[in-house]
């Protein structure tokens, strides 16, 4: 669909887009906390931030199989079980 960020290919629309932006409006202040905490692993900080959060979600979908969730995020199995 025009004007949806995404061409329409992923039925998600600009809600999406409006996801994306509020990620992106929360970055640096994400940053300014885990540099307030001289956190040598900011990255790595940062995107478990939001990984803990995916992973519990997706397990919740699946009603907690690994397997299932695993597969709705991209993920091998292990990788999910080590996370």
């Amino acid at each position: 669909m025009a004007g949806d960020g995404d061409g329409g290919r992923n039925g998600h629309g600009s809600g999406l887009a409006m996801l994306a932006r509020a990620v992106a409006d929360a970055v640096p202040g994400i940053v300014e906390h885990l540099c307030a905490d001289k956190s040598p692993r900011v990255h790595r900080e940062a995107l478990a931030l939001f990984e803990r959060p995916l992973l519990a979600h997706a397990l919740a979908l699946t009603g907690g199989n690994q397997l299932r969730a695993a597969r709705l995020l991209g993920l091998n199995r292990n990788t999910l079980r080590k996370r």
